[in-house]
């Protein structure tokens, strides 16, 4: 969904009220808080999904992170070996 990305947080208000506003108009009190429950558990759920990437990418950094410094471990052993046997 990158198209959101140009979109400024004050067209997403507004864009909201009027979805909200285009749904409401002739419902029911029981039907309203029906589907704004079921709203409200959608994006729940895409929140829980959303902090799983972000944790999953992080993870993968701190992997690559781990490699590296490991790999430079390993490197300045050498070196030192190489000095010892000076």
């Amino acid at each position: 969904m990158s198209c959101f990305n140009s979109i400024s947080s004050c067209e997403m208000v507004v864009f909201a009220a009027v979805v909200a506003l285009f749904i409401i108009h002739g419902q029911s009190a029981g039907d309203l808080n029906v589907l704004g429950n079921l709203i409200v558990a959608i994006g729940g759920l895409i929140l829980v999904v959303a902090a799983l990437l972000d944790y999953q990418d992080t993870a993968k950094e701190d992997e690559q992170t781990i490699e590296n410094i490991s790999q430079q471990i390993a490197l300045l052993q050498k070196q030192m070996n190489g000095l010892k046997s000076c």
